[in-house]
């Protein structure tokens, strides 16, 4: 989304990389309420070698009647497991936001998923992120996530579909 704002809807008056208002960030603005959207990070792996959690560091903008979740998920249909909850209200800036990505018992080596939830409460309601990143500790890894055990009883709907993410590689302005 390019940077603009009307009377209706509450989005950042810039992106927060380059704060210009022609730079980029995601966003979700509902048509109903409640709206929720989730955005999937490619699948990664913690490295053996690391002694710290892997870690997500974000911007957001959150508006009034919205709030974010963080989850992660180590089988495509198993339970997401909550790793933090922003329910901060940031209409005139941009908030920085670092999470630690704690595995449950028994799931440090396996790879996983971070998933970011957004949900807007009212029709005017708007969630934006920028500059998504994740530490050192993790690396992508070029596995697919297993199908859990059991048998998912998710009927398909746009409340469970994942939009996934890929980093990409732009070259800095000249």
């Amino acid at each position: 989304m390019k940077g603009l704002n009307n009377g209706e809807h509450h989005f950042p008056a810039a992106d927060h990389t380059a704060n210009i208002n022609h730079g980029s960030f995601i966003y979700l603005e509902a048509q109903r309420s409640p709206g929720v959207a989730k955005l999937g990070s490619p699948v990664l792996t913690k490295l053996l070698t690391a002694s710290t959690p892997c870690q997500v560091q974000f911007w957001y903008h959150l508006s009034q009647h919205s709030n974010l979740s963080v989850f992660t998920r180590t089988s495509l249909d198993g339970n997401l497991q909550k790793q933090g909850k922003i329910i901060r209200f940031s209409e005139s800036q941009w908030s920085h936001a670092k999470i630690d990505l704690i595995a449950e018992a028994g799931e440090s080596t396996l790879p996983f998923q971070l998933i970011l939830e957004a949900t807007v409460l009212s029709s005017n309601a708007t969630v934006a992120l920028d500059d998504i990143s994740v530490s050192q500790e993790c690396e992508i890894s070029y596995k697919s996530l297993p199908r859990s055990s059991t048998q998912s009883k998710w009927s398909c709907s746009v409340d469970q579909t994942v939009t996934s993410w890929v980093q990409a590689r732009t070259q800095p302005p000249e």
